[in-house]
């Protein structure tokens, strides 16, 4: 019986059968299991959509306008469509100018030192925490710092420069131990005494940084000491500017 080599190619005549390796009996039909093709399957790539804030007050009718300026606390004097297109978009752009810092990352470089990567993350946060103290103290005396740094370079400046030494203050105030400026001690009768850098803890303002911003002044008053004469027919009546 003749046996085939597969591989090689190799006929031979043996009277024993033999089995395995590439051998086969001539004349045998060699079944070969043709392997699997799994199909090809073609991802399509998703279309991302980008979500936009972009709105198109033209497209919105009178009643939605209404209550859009509603639910973000805008008050409405307007009737018409293209007044009321309008008077949202002023108080909005009176918003973008509201949350502006007074000072920038690159202002505190330039102003005063280079800082750590720590740092600028604290200043980060600290920026908007002093331009809203600073906008409360300038309500208190009815003055609009947006609007004064908006008309007058110079006072934008010092607004800057403030801005600045506050937070440059804060930053150097540790906080893995007490803030302290100066320290002093003696022997024998032991004393100690100290100077801190922030008494009551925190972001501060100093009376001298209000005043450069106009926002405290000295005060002149008066007052009676005897009190008005209110009973003698011939007294001076102020508030009409004459004798009685």
């Amino acid at each position: 019986m003749k046996f085939k080599n597969t591989k090689t190619g190799v006929v031979i005549d043996l009277t024993a059968p033999i089995s395995g390796g590439n051998w086969v009996a001539i004349g045998e039909v060699e079944e070969k299991q043709t392997p699997k093709v799994k199909p090809e399957v073609k991802i399509k790539p998703k279309q991302e959509v980008v979500e936009t804030d972009d709105f198109d007050l033209t497209k919105m009718t009178v009643d939605e306008l209404k209550t859009f300026a509603t639910e973000n606390d805008i008050e409405l004097t307007e009737t018409k469509k293209a007044d009321i297109i309008e008077e949202i978009a002023k108080a909005f752009e009176m918003w973008v100018v509201t949350c502006k810092n007074f000072a920038s990352i690159d202002d505190i470089i330039e102003l005063w030192r280079p800082l750590t990567n720590e740092e600028i993350t604290r200043a980060t946060a600290l920026l908007p925490v002093i331009s809203d103290t600073l906008r409360v103290e300038a309500d208190k005396a009815g003055v609009d710092l947006d609007q004064k740094s908006n008309d007058n370079m110079a006072y934008a400046n010092v607004l800057k420069s403030v801005t600045v030494d506050v937070l440059a203050r804060t930053l150097m105030t540790p906080t893995d131990k007490e803030p302290m400026t100066q320290e002093s001690q003696s022997a024998l009768g032991y004393s100690w005494s100290g100077t801190f850098l922030s008494p009551g803890g925190g972001l501060f303002i100093k009376k001298d940084e209000l005043k450069r911003l106009g926002l405290k002044r000295q005060k002149i008053g008066g007052r009676h000491l005897y009190g008005e004469d209110t009973w003698n027919p011939s007294h001076f009546d102020y508030q009409r500017d004459y004798w009685l």
